[in-house]
Protein backbone atom coordinates (compact mmCIF):
# COMPACT_ATOMS: atom_id res chain seq x y z
CA UNK A 1 0.00 0.00 0.00
CA UNK A 2 1.28 3.43 -1.28
CA UNK A 3 2.14 5.87 2.05
CA UNK A 4 0.25 8.99 1.32
CA UNK A 5 2.07 10.84 4.38
CA UNK A 6 5.63 10.84 5.34
CA UNK A 7 5.29 11.85 9.56
CA UNK A 8 8.76 12.92 9.79
CA UNK A 9 7.96 15.61 7.24
CA UNK A 10 4.27 16.26 8.83
CA UNK A 11 6.61 16.54 12.20
CA UNK A 12 9.24 18.91 11.07
CA UNK A 13 6.55 21.00 9.76
CA UNK A 14 5.41 21.52 12.83
CA UNK A 15 8.96 22.20 14.42
CA UNK A 16 8.94 24.73 11.62
CA UNK A 17 5.96 26.42 12.64
CA UNK A 18 6.68 26.45 15.88
CA UNK A 19 9.86 27.79 15.87
CA UNK A 20 8.42 30.66 13.12
CA UNK A 21 5.61 31.16 15.88
CA UNK A 22 7.90 31.11 19.11
CA UNK A 23 10.47 33.41 16.91
CA UNK A 24 7.51 35.86 16.25
CA UNK A 25 6.51 36.12 19.50
CA UNK A 26 9.44 36.77 21.49
CA UNK A 27 11.58 39.09 18.12
CA UNK A 28 8.72 40.65 16.49
CA UNK A 29 7.74 43.18 18.54
CA UNK A 30 11.11 43.98 19.31
CA UNK A 31 12.06 44.53 15.98
CA UNK A 32 9.43 46.53 15.21
CA UNK A 33 10.38 48.83 18.39
CA UNK A 34 13.44 49.55 17.48
CA UNK A 35 12.73 49.95 13.81
CA UNK A 36 10.46 52.63 14.63
CA UNK A 37 12.85 54.64 17.20
CA UNK A 38 15.66 54.55 14.62
CA UNK A 39 13.55 55.81 11.66
CA UNK A 40 12.00 58.43 14.01
CA UNK A 41 15.12 59.63 15.44
CA UNK A 42 16.89 59.74 11.87
CA UNK A 43 13.70 61.98 10.84
CA UNK A 44 13.63 64.09 13.73
CA UNK A 45 17.11 64.63 14.61
CA UNK A 46 16.92 63.85 18.27
CA UNK A 47 16.31 60.90 20.51
CA UNK A 48 12.58 59.03 19.67
CA UNK A 49 11.70 56.13 22.22
CA UNK A 50 8.77 54.01 22.47
CA UNK A 51 8.88 51.94 25.88
CA UNK A 52 6.46 48.56 23.93
CA UNK A 53 5.27 47.74 20.61
CA UNK A 54 2.85 45.42 20.16
CA UNK A 55 2.62 43.62 16.69
CA UNK A 56 -0.41 41.57 15.82
CA UNK A 57 -1.55 39.57 12.74
CA UNK A 58 -5.41 38.94 13.16
CA UNK A 59 -6.24 40.96 12.41
CA UNK A 60 -3.11 43.24 11.71
CA UNK A 61 -2.61 45.78 13.55
CA UNK A 62 0.03 48.05 15.55
CA UNK A 63 -0.11 49.49 19.45
CA UNK A 64 2.98 51.94 21.05
CA UNK A 65 3.12 52.27 24.39
CA UNK A 66 4.98 55.22 26.13
CA UNK A 67 6.32 57.27 22.88
CA UNK A 68 8.65 60.10 23.63
CA UNK A 69 9.72 62.43 20.88
CA UNK A 70 12.90 65.03 22.00
CA UNK A 71 12.62 68.74 20.86
CA UNK A 72 15.73 68.95 19.37
CA UNK A 73 16.11 72.58 20.55
CA UNK A 74 16.01 71.51 24.07
CA UNK A 75 17.15 68.00 24.32
CA UNK A 76 16.22 67.45 28.25
CA UNK A 77 12.36 67.99 26.87
CA UNK A 78 9.83 66.05 25.08
CA UNK A 79 8.03 67.83 21.74
CA UNK A 80 5.63 65.54 21.71
CA UNK A 81 4.52 62.10 24.51
CA UNK A 82 1.97 60.29 23.83
CA UNK A 83 1.05 57.28 26.55
CA UNK A 84 -0.82 54.87 23.87
CA UNK A 85 -1.41 54.87 19.83
CA UNK A 86 -3.42 52.23 18.05
CA UNK A 87 -3.91 51.58 14.92
CA UNK A 88 -5.27 48.46 12.71
CA UNK A 89 -3.17 47.91 9.08
CA UNK A 90 -4.13 46.45 5.39
CA UNK A 91 -2.85 43.16 5.68
CA UNK A 92 -2.54 42.56 2.15
CA UNK A 93 -1.23 46.14 1.66
CA UNK A 94 2.01 44.89 3.81
CA UNK A 95 2.56 42.09 1.85
CA UNK A 96 3.38 44.76 -1.01
CA UNK A 97 5.41 47.25 1.45
CA UNK A 98 2.56 49.55 1.36
CA UNK A 99 1.34 50.96 4.50
CA UNK A 100 -2.68 51.39 4.82
CA UNK A 101 -4.20 52.20 8.10
CA UNK A 102 -7.88 53.35 8.35
CA UNK A 103 -7.65 54.46 11.51
CA UNK A 104 -5.27 55.78 14.19
CA UNK A 105 -5.90 56.58 17.22
CA UNK A 106 -3.60 58.85 19.83
CA UNK A 107 -4.51 58.39 23.87
CA UNK A 108 -2.46 61.07 26.78
CA UNK A 109 -0.82 63.14 24.02
CA UNK A 110 1.06 65.85 25.80
CA UNK A 111 3.70 68.32 24.64
CA UNK A 112 6.88 70.02 26.21
CA UNK A 113 7.09 67.58 28.88
CA UNK A 114 10.39 66.74 30.75
CA UNK A 115 12.82 63.97 30.36
CA UNK A 116 15.17 62.18 32.56
CA UNK A 117 17.77 62.31 30.24
CA UNK A 118 19.20 64.03 27.29
CA UNK A 119 17.65 63.20 23.72
CA UNK A 120 20.34 64.79 22.07
CA UNK A 121 21.90 62.72 18.98
CA UNK A 122 23.87 63.84 15.83
CA UNK A 123 22.39 62.53 12.96
CA UNK A 124 22.99 63.86 9.59
CA UNK A 125 19.87 66.29 9.98
CA UNK A 126 21.34 67.81 13.18
CA UNK A 127 24.38 68.43 11.82
CA UNK A 128 22.79 70.43 8.44
CA UNK A 129 20.50 72.11 11.38
CA UNK A 130 23.77 72.91 13.19
CA UNK A 131 25.83 74.21 10.24
CA UNK A 132 22.52 76.37 9.22
CA UNK A 133 22.38 77.81 12.39
CA UNK A 134 26.21 78.80 12.63
CA UNK A 135 25.22 80.52 9.16
CA UNK A 136 22.46 82.04 9.70
CA UNK A 137 23.70 83.82 13.03
CA UNK A 138 21.68 87.22 13.76
CA UNK A 139 23.64 90.36 13.33
CA UNK A 140 24.18 92.76 15.82
CA UNK A 141 22.49 95.45 13.78
CA UNK A 142 19.14 93.21 13.92
CA UNK A 143 19.00 91.79 17.46
CA UNK A 144 15.28 90.28 18.35
CA UNK A 145 16.58 89.67 22.34
CA UNK A 146 15.25 92.20 24.74
CA UNK A 147 18.37 91.27 27.03
CA UNK A 148 20.67 92.26 24.30
CA UNK A 149 19.27 95.49 23.76
CA UNK A 150 19.21 96.28 27.46
CA UNK A 151 22.01 94.70 28.02
CA UNK A 152 24.38 97.57 28.24
CA UNK A 153 21.48 100.31 29.46
CA UNK A 154 20.84 99.93 33.23
CA UNK A 155 23.89 101.99 34.61
CA UNK A 156 25.68 104.77 32.87
CA UNK A 157 28.24 103.37 31.16
CA UNK A 158 32.14 103.99 32.66
CA UNK A 159 33.75 106.63 30.46
CA UNK A 160 37.05 104.98 30.53
CA UNK A 161 35.87 101.96 29.29
CA UNK A 162 34.11 103.54 26.50
CA UNK A 163 37.13 105.37 25.51
CA UNK A 164 39.72 102.44 26.09
CA UNK A 165 37.21 100.50 23.36
CA UNK A 166 36.10 103.38 21.28
CA UNK A 167 38.45 105.23 18.36
CA UNK A 168 38.08 108.80 18.90
CA UNK A 169 38.26 110.16 15.38
CA UNK A 170 39.50 113.55 16.66
CA UNK A 171 42.62 111.58 17.63
CA UNK A 172 42.74 110.63 13.98
CA UNK A 173 41.97 113.74 12.37
CA UNK A 174 44.71 114.76 14.71
CA UNK A 175 47.26 111.81 13.47
CA UNK A 176 46.36 112.62 10.14
CA UNK A 177 46.81 116.05 9.75
CA UNK A 178 50.35 116.18 11.51
CA UNK A 179 51.63 113.48 9.11
CA UNK A 180 50.59 115.97 6.14
CA UNK A 181 51.84 119.31 7.31
CA UNK A 182 55.52 117.09 8.51
CA UNK A 183 55.43 115.80 4.34
CA UNK A 184 54.48 119.18 3.24
CA UNK A 185 57.18 121.11 5.50
CA UNK A 186 59.68 118.46 4.36
CA UNK A 187 59.03 119.16 0.67
CA UNK A 188 59.24 123.01 1.04
CA UNK A 189 62.41 122.86 2.92
CA UNK A 190 63.64 120.97 -0.03
CA UNK A 191 61.54 123.29 -2.70
CA UNK A 192 63.28 126.56 -0.39
CA UNK A 193 66.91 124.96 -1.58
CA UNK A 194 65.75 124.87 -5.09
CA UNK A 195 64.98 128.51 -4.84
CA UNK A 196 67.55 131.75 -4.89
CA UNK A 197 68.15 131.99 -1.63
CA UNK A 198 69.26 135.47 0.37
CA UNK A 199 73.13 134.70 -0.80
CA UNK A 200 72.07 134.58 -4.38
CA UNK A 201 69.91 137.70 -4.30
CA UNK A 202 72.56 139.61 -2.30
CA UNK A 203 74.68 138.52 -5.58
CA UNK A 204 72.71 140.68 -7.90
CA UNK A 205 73.55 143.65 -5.38
CA UNK A 206 77.27 143.53 -6.47
CA UNK A 207 76.76 143.52 -10.07
CA UNK A 208 74.50 146.46 -9.29
CA UNK A 209 76.94 148.02 -7.53
CA UNK A 210 79.40 147.05 -10.29
CA UNK A 211 77.32 148.34 -13.22
CA UNK A 212 77.05 151.63 -10.55
CA UNK A 213 80.49 152.39 -10.82
CA UNK A 214 80.87 151.51 -14.54
CA UNK A 215 78.92 154.74 -15.16
CA UNK A 216 81.62 157.04 -13.48
CA UNK A 217 84.38 155.17 -15.59
CA UNK A 218 85.40 155.64 -19.01
CA UNK A 219 83.12 155.77 -22.97
CA UNK A 220 83.85 152.36 -23.08
CA UNK A 221 82.26 151.17 -19.91
CA UNK A 222 79.37 153.68 -20.58
CA UNK A 223 79.02 151.92 -23.64
CA UNK A 224 78.54 148.43 -22.06
CA UNK A 225 76.54 148.77 -18.89
CA UNK A 226 72.88 149.54 -20.34
CA UNK A 227 72.65 145.93 -21.67
CA UNK A 228 74.38 143.95 -18.91
CA UNK A 229 71.89 146.12 -16.77
CA UNK A 230 69.09 144.89 -19.12
CA UNK A 231 70.65 141.41 -18.02
CA UNK A 232 70.67 141.53 -14.56
CA UNK A 233 67.31 143.33 -14.61
CA UNK A 234 65.85 139.92 -16.25
CA UNK A 235 67.84 137.79 -14.59
CA UNK A 236 66.83 139.19 -10.82
CA UNK A 237 62.81 139.60 -12.40
CA UNK A 238 62.47 136.12 -13.03
CA UNK A 239 64.08 134.75 -9.67
CA UNK A 240 61.21 137.19 -8.07
CA UNK A 241 58.85 135.55 -10.44
CA UNK A 242 59.65 132.41 -9.07
CA UNK A 243 59.43 133.00 -5.54
CA UNK A 244 56.06 134.70 -6.09
CA UNK A 245 54.69 131.54 -7.85
CA UNK A 246 56.16 129.43 -4.84
CA UNK A 247 54.64 132.24 -2.02
CA UNK A 248 51.63 132.04 -3.68
CA UNK A 249 51.42 127.83 -3.38
CA UNK A 250 52.79 128.06 0.03
CA UNK A 251 49.77 130.13 1.04
CA UNK A 252 47.19 128.37 -0.23
CA UNK A 253 48.40 124.79 1.17
CA UNK A 254 48.62 127.02 4.85
CA UNK A 255 45.15 128.12 4.31
CA UNK A 256 43.82 124.74 3.55
CA UNK A 257 45.80 123.53 6.56
CA UNK A 258 44.13 126.36 8.94
CA UNK A 259 40.74 124.79 7.60
CA UNK A 260 41.75 121.46 8.27
CA UNK A 261 42.92 122.73 12.00
CA UNK A 262 39.97 124.66 12.32
CA UNK A 263 37.70 121.55 11.98
CA UNK A 264 40.05 119.67 14.17
CA UNK A 265 38.96 121.92 16.77
CA UNK A 266 35.55 121.14 16.31
CA UNK A 267 35.98 117.02 16.04
CA UNK A 268 35.73 116.60 19.87
CA UNK A 269 32.58 117.83 19.79
CA UNK A 270 31.36 114.92 17.01
CA UNK A 271 33.03 112.63 18.70
CA UNK A 272 30.85 113.53 21.82
CA UNK A 273 27.49 113.71 19.67
CA UNK A 274 28.45 110.08 18.36
CA UNK A 275 29.47 108.24 22.04
CA UNK A 276 26.36 110.21 23.51
CA UNK A 277 23.72 108.75 21.34
CA UNK A 278 25.56 105.07 20.84
CA UNK A 279 25.86 104.54 24.64
CA UNK A 280 23.11 106.52 26.24
CA UNK A 281 19.68 105.01 26.79
CA UNK A 282 17.47 107.43 24.67
CA UNK A 283 13.74 107.04 24.93
CA UNK A 284 13.70 106.97 21.45
CA UNK A 285 15.36 103.99 21.36
CA UNK A 286 13.24 102.18 24.15
CA UNK A 287 10.03 103.13 21.86
CA UNK A 288 9.47 99.06 20.55
CA UNK A 289 10.66 97.64 23.45
CA UNK A 290 7.14 95.92 24.26
CA UNK A 291 6.88 94.61 20.42
CA UNK A 292 10.35 93.74 20.74
CA UNK A 293 9.48 90.97 23.93
CA UNK A 294 6.68 89.65 21.59
CA UNK A 295 8.22 89.69 18.87
CA UNK A 296 11.28 87.52 20.40
CA UNK A 297 8.43 84.83 21.16
CA UNK A 298 6.94 85.16 17.67
CA UNK A 299 9.78 84.75 16.12
CA UNK A 300 10.76 81.54 18.37
CA UNK A 301 7.23 79.90 17.49
CA UNK A 302 7.55 80.26 13.74
CA UNK A 303 10.88 79.08 13.44
CA UNK A 304 10.24 76.16 15.60
CA UNK A 305 6.70 75.28 13.58
CA UNK A 306 8.55 75.71 10.09
CA UNK A 307 11.57 73.53 11.81
CA UNK A 308 8.86 70.84 12.45
CA UNK A 309 6.98 71.09 9.39
CA UNK A 310 10.08 70.84 6.86
CA UNK A 311 11.71 67.83 9.38
CA UNK A 312 8.05 65.60 8.78
CA UNK A 313 7.83 66.97 4.91
CA UNK A 314 10.26 63.79 3.75
CA UNK A 315 7.53 61.23 5.66
CA UNK A 316 4.73 62.88 3.35
CA UNK A 317 5.99 63.53 0.49
CA UNK A 318 7.45 61.70 -2.77
CA UNK A 319 9.03 63.58 -5.92
CA UNK A 320 6.82 64.65 -8.48
CA UNK A 321 7.55 62.19 -11.15
CA UNK A 322 5.70 59.75 -9.45
CA UNK A 323 2.47 61.93 -8.90
CA UNK A 324 0.97 59.68 -11.52
CA UNK A 325 1.78 56.75 -9.93
CA UNK A 326 4.56 53.83 -10.60
CA UNK A 327 4.98 53.55 -14.36
CA UNK A 328 5.25 49.87 -16.08
CA UNK A 329 9.28 49.23 -17.12
CA UNK A 330 10.86 46.83 -18.69
CA UNK A 331 12.46 44.00 -15.93
CA UNK A 332 15.75 44.76 -15.91
CA UNK A 333 17.87 41.65 -14.81
CA UNK A 334 21.34 40.88 -13.10
CA UNK A 335 21.60 44.77 -12.14
CA UNK A 336 20.15 44.94 -8.44
CA UNK A 337 17.24 47.57 -9.28
CA UNK A 338 14.31 47.36 -7.52
CA UNK A 339 11.15 47.67 -10.10
CA UNK A 340 7.77 48.81 -8.95
CA UNK A 341 5.63 47.68 -12.17
CA UNK A 342 2.14 49.48 -12.86
CA UNK A 343 -0.60 48.79 -10.39
CA UNK A 344 -4.19 47.76 -11.19
CA UNK A 345 -5.48 49.80 -8.42
CA UNK A 346 -2.11 52.31 -7.50
CA UNK A 347 -2.31 52.89 -3.90
CA UNK A 348 0.18 55.31 -2.05
CA UNK A 349 3.09 53.81 -0.23
CA UNK A 350 2.12 55.59 2.76
CA UNK A 351 -2.12 56.19 3.77
CA UNK A 352 -3.48 57.36 7.34
CA UNK A 353 -7.17 58.36 6.56
CA UNK A 354 -8.62 59.48 9.61
CA UNK A 355 -5.95 60.50 13.34
CA UNK A 356 -8.06 60.54 16.21
CA UNK A 357 -6.53 62.04 18.79
CA UNK A 358 -6.96 63.70 22.58
CA UNK A 359 -4.09 66.12 23.90
CA UNK A 360 -3.86 67.32 27.08
CA UNK A 361 -3.04 70.47 27.70
CA UNK A 362 -2.28 72.55 30.80
CA UNK A 363 -5.69 74.62 30.84
CA UNK A 364 -8.18 71.69 28.83
CA UNK A 365 -8.19 68.43 26.58
CA UNK A 366 -8.21 69.34 22.77
CA UNK A 367 -9.92 66.79 20.81
CA UNK A 368 -10.44 66.14 16.49
CA UNK A 369 -9.41 64.24 13.70
CA UNK A 370 -6.61 64.66 11.06
CA UNK A 371 -7.89 63.20 7.67
CA UNK A 372 -5.72 62.08 4.73
CA UNK A 373 -1.92 61.63 5.92
CA UNK A 374 -0.22 60.45 2.58
CA UNK A 375 3.03 60.31 0.79
CA UNK A 376 1.45 60.69 -2.57
CA UNK A 377 -1.79 63.27 -2.46
CA UNK A 378 -1.80 63.50 -6.11
CA UNK A 379 -2.79 60.13 -6.24
CA UNK A 380 -5.18 59.78 -3.63
CA UNK A 381 -6.86 63.12 -4.31
CA UNK A 382 -7.74 64.69 -0.89
CA UNK A 383 -5.80 67.31 0.94
CA UNK A 384 -4.70 67.01 3.92
CA UNK A 385 -7.48 68.71 6.80
CA UNK A 386 -7.42 69.11 10.49
CA UNK A 387 -9.84 70.11 13.08
CA UNK A 388 -9.62 70.41 16.82
CA UNK A 389 -11.40 71.67 19.95
CA UNK A 390 -10.84 71.93 23.22
CA UNK A 391 -13.29 73.52 25.99
CA UNK A 392 -12.57 74.19 29.88
CA UNK A 393 -15.86 74.59 31.34
CA UNK A 394 -14.00 76.02 34.61
CA UNK A 395 -13.06 78.79 33.10
CA UNK A 396 -15.31 79.29 30.63
CA UNK A 397 -12.11 79.07 27.97
CA UNK A 398 -11.77 77.65 24.32
CA UNK A 399 -9.82 76.88 21.48
CA UNK A 400 -10.23 75.72 17.65
CA UNK A 401 -8.00 74.43 15.38
CA UNK A 402 -8.51 73.90 11.89
CA UNK A 403 -6.93 73.91 8.35
CA UNK A 404 -5.53 71.73 5.60
CA UNK A 405 -2.37 71.14 3.24
CA UNK A 406 -3.23 70.59 -0.40
CA UNK A 407 -1.05 68.94 -2.30
CA UNK A 408 -3.13 66.99 -4.70
CA UNK A 409 -1.44 69.23 -7.58
CA UNK A 410 2.13 68.63 -8.08
CA UNK A 411 2.88 71.75 -9.53
CA UNK A 412 1.62 73.74 -6.34
CA UNK A 413 1.53 73.89 -2.77
CA UNK A 414 -1.77 75.27 -0.60
CA UNK A 415 -2.43 75.23 3.00
CA UNK A 416 -4.18 77.71 5.35
CA UNK A 417 -4.96 77.37 8.99
CA UNK A 418 -6.73 79.45 11.73
CA UNK A 419 -6.96 79.39 15.56
CA UNK A 420 -9.07 81.32 18.03
CA UNK A 421 -8.92 81.28 21.87
CA UNK A 422 -11.52 82.47 23.93
CA UNK A 423 -11.07 83.45 27.37
CA UNK A 424 -8.17 80.85 27.65
CA UNK A 425 -5.64 81.19 30.90
CA UNK A 426 -1.87 80.99 30.08
CA UNK A 427 1.39 81.40 31.68
CA UNK A 428 4.09 81.31 32.84
CA UNK A 429 5.46 82.23 29.71
CA UNK A 430 9.43 83.70 29.48
CA UNK A 431 9.38 86.59 27.11
CA UNK A 432 13.44 86.68 27.54
CA UNK A 433 15.85 84.38 29.24
CA UNK A 434 19.24 86.42 29.04
CA UNK A 435 21.14 87.07 32.22
CA UNK A 436 21.22 90.82 31.41
CA UNK A 437 17.09 91.01 31.65
CA UNK A 438 14.53 88.43 32.56
CA UNK A 439 10.90 88.98 31.91
CA UNK A 440 8.38 86.78 32.47
CA UNK A 441 4.44 86.76 31.78
CA UNK A 442 3.51 84.94 34.81
CA UNK A 443 -0.36 84.62 34.15
CA UNK A 444 -2.65 85.87 31.69
CA UNK A 445 -6.24 85.03 30.06
CA UNK A 446 -5.83 85.39 26.15
CA UNK A 447 -8.41 85.81 23.60
CA UNK A 448 -6.59 85.21 20.30
CA UNK A 449 -7.14 85.26 16.26
CA UNK A 450 -4.28 83.79 13.86
CA UNK A 451 -4.68 83.52 10.52
CA UNK A 452 -1.74 81.64 8.82
CA UNK A 453 -1.29 80.67 5.00
CA UNK A 454 0.80 78.43 2.72
CA UNK A 455 1.56 79.64 -1.23
CA UNK A 456 4.75 77.27 -1.60
CA UNK A 457 7.48 78.27 0.21
CA UNK A 458 5.69 81.93 0.95
CA UNK A 459 3.92 82.07 4.00
CA UNK A 460 1.54 85.10 5.16
CA UNK A 461 0.38 85.47 9.17
CA UNK A 462 -2.16 87.52 10.60
CA UNK A 463 -2.53 87.90 14.93
CA UNK A 464 -5.00 89.37 16.41
CA UNK A 465 -4.36 89.06 19.99
CA UNK A 466 -5.97 90.58 23.33
CA UNK A 467 -4.41 90.07 27.33
CA UNK A 468 -6.22 90.71 30.31
CA UNK A 469 -5.75 90.05 33.87
CA UNK A 470 -1.81 90.05 32.96
CA UNK A 471 0.95 89.76 35.59
CA UNK A 472 4.35 90.68 34.22
CA UNK A 473 7.78 90.47 35.96
CA UNK A 474 11.28 91.63 35.30
CA UNK A 475 14.88 91.10 36.39
CA UNK A 476 17.79 92.65 36.03
CA UNK A 477 21.28 90.44 36.37
CA UNK A 478 22.95 94.05 36.54
CA UNK A 479 21.31 94.57 40.55
CA UNK A 480 18.77 97.18 41.69
CA UNK A 481 19.74 99.57 38.88
CA UNK A 482 17.46 102.53 37.94
CA UNK A 483 16.36 101.17 34.61
CA UNK A 484 15.60 97.79 36.14
CA UNK A 485 13.21 99.14 38.76
CA UNK A 486 11.79 101.54 36.03
CA UNK A 487 10.98 98.67 34.16
CA UNK A 488 10.06 96.20 36.85
CA UNK A 489 7.74 98.85 38.30
CA UNK A 490 6.27 99.67 34.95
CA UNK A 491 5.73 95.69 33.92
CA UNK A 492 3.92 95.09 37.21
CA UNK A 493 1.55 97.53 36.48
CA UNK A 494 0.50 96.66 33.08
CA UNK A 495 -3.10 94.71 33.36
CA UNK A 496 -3.79 94.40 29.43
CA UNK A 497 -2.59 94.39 26.14
CA UNK A 498 -3.30 94.35 22.81
CA UNK A 499 -0.89 93.20 20.25
CA UNK A 500 -1.47 92.64 16.21
CA UNK A 501 0.99 91.27 13.74
CA UNK A 502 1.74 90.22 10.73
CA UNK A 503 4.14 88.32 9.30
CA UNK A 504 5.08 87.71 5.28
CA UNK A 505 8.20 85.78 3.83
CA UNK A 506 9.54 82.57 2.97
CA UNK A 507 9.99 79.52 4.82
CA UNK A 508 13.62 80.63 4.91
CA UNK A 509 12.84 84.50 6.10
CA UNK A 510 10.36 86.61 7.57
CA UNK A 511 9.68 89.86 7.95
CA UNK A 512 7.20 90.24 11.25
CA UNK A 513 5.65 93.77 11.57
CA UNK A 514 4.08 94.09 15.68
CA UNK A 515 2.58 96.50 17.47
CA UNK A 516 1.30 96.48 21.00
CA UNK A 517 0.70 98.89 23.61
CA UNK A 518 2.81 97.64 25.81
CA UNK A 519 5.83 99.93 24.35
CA UNK A 520 3.88 103.40 25.19
CA UNK A 521 4.08 101.91 29.55
CA UNK A 522 7.81 101.01 29.07
CA UNK A 523 8.72 104.22 27.09
CA UNK A 524 6.85 106.26 29.58
CA UNK A 525 8.60 104.34 32.47
CA UNK A 526 11.88 104.90 31.52
CA UNK A 527 11.85 108.41 29.27
CA UNK A 528 12.97 110.58 32.39
CA UNK A 529 15.62 107.98 33.53
CA UNK A 530 16.74 107.71 30.29
CA UNK A 531 17.04 111.81 30.07
CA UNK A 532 18.65 111.67 33.30
CA UNK A 533 21.54 109.11 31.89
CA UNK A 534 21.67 110.70 29.13
CA UNK A 535 22.77 114.58 30.67
CA UNK A 536 25.59 112.13 33.10
CA UNK A 537 27.09 110.56 30.47
CA UNK A 538 27.21 113.95 27.98
CA UNK A 539 29.02 115.98 30.76
CA UNK A 540 31.38 112.74 31.66
CA UNK A 541 32.21 112.19 27.72
CA UNK A 542 33.07 115.93 27.28
CA UNK A 543 35.24 115.93 30.06
CA UNK A 544 36.81 112.28 29.10
CA UNK A 545 37.25 113.11 25.34
CA UNK A 546 38.81 116.71 26.13
CA UNK A 547 41.62 115.52 28.74
CA UNK A 548 42.12 112.77 25.80
CA UNK A 549 42.33 115.41 22.81
CA UNK A 550 43.46 118.85 23.89
CA UNK A 551 47.49 117.94 23.80
CA UNK A 552 47.27 116.57 19.95
CA UNK A 553 45.00 119.55 18.53
CA UNK A 554 47.23 122.06 20.87
CA UNK A 555 50.74 119.74 19.20
CA UNK A 556 49.14 119.71 15.61
CA UNK A 557 48.38 123.66 16.04
CA UNK A 558 52.53 124.24 16.96
CA UNK A 559 53.64 122.61 14.08
CA UNK A 560 51.45 124.41 11.88
CA UNK A 561 53.16 127.27 13.20
CA UNK A 562 56.81 125.36 12.58
CA UNK A 563 55.39 124.63 8.59
CA UNK A 564 54.53 128.81 8.86
CA UNK A 565 58.05 129.75 8.77
CA UNK A 566 58.68 128.32 5.34
CA UNK A 567 56.01 130.88 4.53
CA UNK A 568 58.06 133.33 6.49
CA UNK A 569 61.48 132.66 4.81
CA UNK A 570 59.72 132.70 0.96
CA UNK A 571 58.11 136.59 2.22
CA UNK A 572 61.67 137.36 3.07
CA UNK A 573 63.57 136.16 0.09
CA UNK A 574 60.20 138.54 -2.26
CA UNK A 575 61.19 141.55 -0.52
CA UNK A 576 64.79 141.86 -0.97
CA UNK A 577 64.19 140.83 -4.54
CA UNK A 578 62.00 143.46 -4.74
CA UNK A 579 63.60 145.90 -3.03
CA UNK A 580 67.03 145.18 -5.42
CA UNK A 581 64.64 145.61 -8.57
CA UNK A 582 63.66 149.19 -7.35
CA UNK A 583 67.09 149.89 -7.29
CA UNK A 584 67.25 149.13 -11.32
CA UNK A 585 64.24 150.99 -12.07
Amino acid sequence: MKRWFRWWGIAAFAVLVVLVAVGWLLLADRIVKNALQSAGTRVVGAQVDIRKADLSLFPAGLTLIGLQVTNPQQPMQNAVEAERIAMSLDAPALLQRKILIEELTLEGVRLNTPRKSSGAVKTASSRRDDAAGKKAAPSASESDLPGELLSGAFIVPDVGEILKNEKLQTLVLAESLRSEIEAEKRRWEQRLDELPDKEKLASYRSRIDRLKNARKGGLGSLLGAPAELVAVQNDLKRDIDRIEASLGEFEKQSKSFENQLNQLTKAPEADLQRLTSKYSLSPGGLSNIGGLFLKHRLRVWIERAIAWYQRLQPLVSRPAAAANGPRAVVPLRGTGVNIRFAETTPQPDLLIRRVRAGIDLKQMKLTGDVETITSDPPLVGRPLRFDFVGKDAAAAGSIRLNGLLDSTDPQRKLGKAHLQMQNVAIGPKSLSDRPEMTARLQSAVVDLDLRTALDEERIHLKLEAGLDAVRLSAESSRGDSGLARALSEALAGVRRINASASVDGTLLQQQIQLTTDLDRVLKDAVTDLARRQATELTQSLRKGIRAETNAPIKETGLQLDRFGRVGDELSGRLALGDNLLKGLL
